[in-house]
């Protein structure tokens, strides 16, 4: 899939105007959103072949909305073509709320996606990194109320089972299995067998 290439006035373009219209910087991070189609694509393999040049490290995501059976097979050929290409790919699998004009509620709901994504992406798993998905937690999410839980105690089990995450998968020190399961608690001998 990678073998073919792009005429170099495309790539000469392509780096001038990334040099001249965007505030990229040596070092910097780029996620490129990609579908599957061919536009993105393009863009993905061109950006592949500029990152050295420019001194960029590149990620590319793709969105599911959950619309069309198809879409998870167009990002499979879009992971294909970032791994060929030596560039982490992930996606993200959406539900799209009900409501009028489902391109404005699929837009919004892609638009979250990728800021979530580049909000984690290449950054550093530590305390100031979950700080701020906690953040992004409490913008994006919306908890609903019934009889069963509160918005507000919905939304507190989410940030703690962010937290819980973050503590399982920290670099330094992450928690071991036994220490995040209840079944592997000691119970103490005077509570079984007690009456509730």
């Amino acid at each position: 899939m990678t073998e073919r290439s792009h005429p170099p006035a495309l790539l000469r373009r392509t780096a001038r105007t990334l040099r001249e219209e965007t505030p990229l910087s040596r070092g910097d991070g780029v996620l490129v959103a990609v579908s599957g189609g061919g536009d993105s694509m393009a863009l993905l393999h061109v950006l592949a072949r500029l990152a050295p040049e420019l001194g960029i490290q590149l990620w590319a995501h793709g969105v599911d909305h959950g619309l069309r059976p198809e879409a998870a097979a167009e990002l499979d050929l879009a992971e294909q073509l970032a791994r060929e290409l030596g560039v982490p790919f992930s996606r993200s699998l959406l539900g799209i709320s009900d409501g009028g004009n489902l391109q404005a509620r699929a837009r919004e709901a892609r638009y979250a996606a990728l800021d979530a994504e580049a909000a984690l992406v290449g950054a550093r798993w530590d305390e100031a990194a979950l700080a701020k998905a906690e953040a992004a937690l409490t913008s994006d999410f919306r908890p609903l109320t019934d009889m069963r839980a509160s918005a507000a105690y919905r939304m507190q089990v989410a940030q703690n089972l962010l937290r819980r995450f973050w503590l399982e998968t920290r670099s330094d020190a992450p928690l071991a299995a036994a220490a995040t399961s209840v079944w592997a608690m000691p119970i103490p001998a005077d509570a079984i067998g007690a009456a509730p």
